[in-house]
């Protein structure tokens, strides 16, 4: 497939206020907004300025869709229901739509509760060797719109896919503990909440999360990643809180404690070790410092129980190892949306979909050997690393002065609104993108030794959306002085 690179946006520069470093955009209605210093007034009417690029529905079964792609058939299948993002999208409506929270949480309740999803917790508890087979734990993908919350379909098989994501587990244990807190848990749900809570600390348990290895949340080759043990523990030590205050009676709550202390030791020597799965061999193709999966440590709900030279190391990774001239990448030598992986010519019938499975090693390693150097996909982190800096902001968990950490937020959220697409848009597959979308990532297209810029045709994406909004919503909320 060919692109047209003269239709390609045009991206132009500015020099924040903020920092030393330019941002890249297309969208000329940015320009004010980046070129000036955000303030409180100009991060709240960036929210009422473009509220339907902010604007997350919930489909007829209460449930966000990844993405709301318009197209006829979506060959990626984010039409699909993501654990991770639904947790990200209900911290979303928490700030934004407090009934569509209420009403996705006691949906996500559903999922786990399903007769499916309750078994493959079941099988695991009593045949704990099944959890070394991605397609037998407990899923964290499926089909919103069955009316059974069934797995993705593909040529009239489930997808085979890598559920062995325990940061997705995590991240809905954690927004369960906010809504329990809150009051938004329906009373027919009241009686079951306690026995899911057991059944996860049976699980967790049983598979010893501390070090189990799983795909993470980029959904690739298994590893034990500190981001995925950062989250469940962080959920532990919510669910204890709960529990100690006598919110909820656990039968499994004296085991709370033992699990979370565990998991806070493996992520204290993993972030010693350099980062997100360093604990194996430096030529291990599972070794890894800098990931921007350890963003989840920080963000959307802190974890509390490090000290202050442990969160520069993520941040520092993240800065230093992980910033491009338009987003933020995954890790070094992502090959997922790399350069032209749009383009390519229709798959044979034994290759995967574009967004298919690719956790075991051959597979990865083979996708890693294919992609053209340095051309990574661009992502929206930087939402997220506003996130976590307004985190350590109103936490004092950095040694810098607030006004510094307060600056790195304001810069970050810059260049994650600096994503936004203009209106037709040309997407890295060549496809045409309406105006003020939040893409998934901004991609590398190389074309006779050029290299050219795209948004992805995953655009817009919901977990986009929903973290720039809670990164401008946050700010907002900062003391006064910011305006």
């Amino acid at each position: 497939m060919q692109i047209d690179t003269k239709k390609l946006a045009s991206w132009e520069k500015v020099l924040p206020p903020e920092s030393n470093t330019p941002i890249y955009f297309c969208n000329p209605k940015l320009a004010p907004y980046l070129q000036n210093p955000l303030t409180y007034q100009s991060a709240k009417e960036i929210l009422n300025r473009f509220p339907s690029s902010f604007n997350i529905d919930l489909n007829q079964n209460g449930f966000p869709p990844a993405a709301e792609r318009d197209v006829d058939k979506d060959d990626t299948n984010y039409h699909a229901i993501w654990v991770r993002d639904s947790a990200w999208v209900y911290f979303y409506f928490k700030v934004f739509s407090p009934e569509k929270a209420r009403t996705l949480i006691n949906r996500l309740i559903d999922y786990y509760i399903s007769e499916k999803q309750h078994a493959r917790f079941l099988n695991i508890i009593s045949s704990p060797e099944l959890a070394k087979d991605k397609m037998q734990v407990p899923h964290i993908r499926f089909d919103g719109t069955d009316e059974h919350l069934d797995d993705v379909i593909v040529d009239g098989k489930p997808e085979i896919w890598n559920h062995k994501q325990m940061d997705a587990h995590g991240l809905f244990l954690l927004a369960l503990a906010d809504a329990f807190q809150s009051g938004w848990i329906n009373a027919q749900h009241h009686v079951i909440l306690a026995n899911l809570i057991d059944l996860f600390i049976q699980f967790f348990e049983t598979i010893e999360y501390y070090h189990y290895e799983d795909a993470g949340a980029w959904e690739e080759i298994d590893k034990v990643n500190t981001s995925s043990i950062t989250l469940v523990t962080n959920a532990l030590f919510a669910w204890q809180k709960i529990a100690d205050e006598q919110q909820i009676i656990l039968s499994q709550e004296n085991k709370i404690t033992s699990l979370a202390e565990k998991g806070l030791q493996t992520i204290k020597t993993n972030l010693q070790k350099g980062g997100e799965s360093a604990g194996y061999d430096k030529d291990d193709l599972r070794y890894r410092q800098a990931d921007a999966a350890l963003l989840h440590i920080l963000t959307p709900v802190m974890f509390s129980k490090l000290e202050q030279k442990e969160y520069q190391i993520i941040l520092d990774l993240i800065e230093t190892k992980l910033l491009r001239t338009h987003g933020i990448i995954r890790y070094v030598k992502d090959s997922y949306q790399s350069g032209n992986y749009w383009l390519k010519t229709k798959k044979t019938q034994d290759e995967p979909s574009l967004t298919g499975d690719s956790s075991d090693a051959a597979s990865f390693q083979a996708r890693e050997n294919a992609m053209p150097a340095n051309t990574e996909a661009e992502w929206f982190f930087d939402s997220m690393l506003a996130l976590a800096y307004i985190s350590c902001y109103r936490s004092n968990k950095l040694l810098s002065t607030q006004e510094s950490i307060k600056a790195k937020a304001a810069y970050h959220i810059k260049r994650a609104l600096a994503q936004m697409t203009k209106s037709n848009t040309l997407a890295a597959d060549g496809a045409l993108l309406k105006g003020e979308l939040l893409p998934e990532s901004i991609n590398t297209l190389k074309i006779k030794d050029q290299k050219h810029y795209a948004p992805s045709p995953i655009t817009p994406l919901n977990w986009a959306k929903a973290s720039l909004a809670l990164a401008l919503n946050a700010f907002i909320s900062l003391d006064k002085e910011v305006s």
